[in-house]
């Protein structure tokens, strides 16, 4: 099998994407209900592809992941910590 192109790769993440959100959407009552909504299973796809992604591309996930959580934490972390407190979450 050959390795998929970068383009091929861009249109999987914007599909999957999709189809999270077409399962958000469902779970919530705002398109007909299937059977079920897998939102556990549509996510688990986007991670595939953003794996697969990384690995053609040479990312570094933990690394990536890591840099965007600082960089989340420091921008919003105080709104984090007051939603978390209105929600009575103890490790807010």
């Amino acid at each position: 099998m050959s390795e998929p192109s970068l383009r091929a790769l861009q249109a999987a993440v914007a599909e999957e994407t999709g189809e999270v959100a077409g399962a958000i959407q469902r779970l919530r009552g705002f398109r007909p209900q299937p059977a079920e909504a897998d939102v556990a299973g549509e996510l688990g796809d986007v991670l595939w592809v953003l794996c697969v992604i990384a690995n053609q591309q040479g990312v570094d996930l933990q690394t990536a992941f890591e840099q965007c959580l600082a960089k989340v934490t420091a921008r919003d972390g105080a709104a984090w910590q007051a939603w978390a407190a209105q929600r009575g979450d103890p490790d807010g």
